[in-house]
């Protein structure tokens, strides 16, 4: 159990620590946590309004709050895993997701992946699973979104 309230606290300070004021003046801000779901090795994560504690609809702003909110819900609520910030179609965010870039000794991006957040200029931040990274910059996401 310390691990884990470790795990979390080390999530929250960087998260009070780096997400641009830019980002936690939006109102696009969600909890999730980890359900497995079917047959799947790898388990899902899973939006949850902050405010009800219900499952979010990303596509719903009225299930989205303000980032202070969000952190409020994830400091009382053991079983919330994150805070996720959520891209609508009304704000020019996208999102850059890096996966499998993390090398297992040192903890550093990969060399090809260091160059793609170096050249984002934006906000980034490590992926929930360890593994990767997520970047969040101002831009139009390609039709299809990816």
């Amino acid at each position: 159990m310390e691990t884990e309230i470790t795990i979390r606290d080390s999530h929250l300070a960087q998260l009070l620590a780096n997400v641009p004021d830019e980002l936690i003046a939006q109102k696009q801000w969600v909890c999730w946590k980890y359900q497995q779901r079917g047959d799947s090795r790898k388990p899902t994560k899973v939006p949850i309004d902050p405010v009800t504690g219900k499952n979010a609809d990303v596509t719903n702003p009225e299930t989205h709050t303000s980032f202070e909110v969000a952190i409020n819900r994830y400091k009382e609520d053991k079983n919330i895993s994150g805070v996720g910030f959520v891209f609508t179609a009304q704000d020019d965010f996208v999102g850059i997701d890096l996966d499998q870039c993390v090398h297992p000794e040192t903890r550093e991006p990969d060399k090809w992946a260091a160059n793609i957040i170096e050249s984002a200029e934006s906000y980034c931040e490590c992926s929930p699973s360890g593994e990767g990274f997520h970047i969040i910059l101002r831009g139009v996401a390609p039709k299809g979104g990816s």
